[in-house]
């Protein structure tokens, strides 16, 4: 099985890497990252963003994950 994997590749995020990861989305902001990690197939659980505005826009688009409105500083 080749380990290398290139940005370019579309299918960077290897299957067995996506199926059954949970990550933590720190710093959000409105979920452009989330979007793209749930594209490979990652679920996203959780999010972390200090800026209520941002927060609010990012539960929109991301009903299912769980989001943390205040400093990530008090989450690490």
């Amino acid at each position: 099985d080749d380990m290398s994997y290139s940005f370019t590749d579309p299918d960077f995020v290897p299957q067995r890497f996506a199926r059954d990861r949970h990550v933590m989305d720190i710093f959000s902001g409105c979920g452009g990252l989330s979007s793209g990690l749930e594209m490979a197939g990652v679920k996203v659980s959780y999010a972390v963003e200090w800026d209520v505005d941002a927060s609010v826009t990012y539960k929109g688009y991301h009903p299912r994950t769980s989001v943390f409105t205040e400093d990530a500083k008090v989450l690490l």
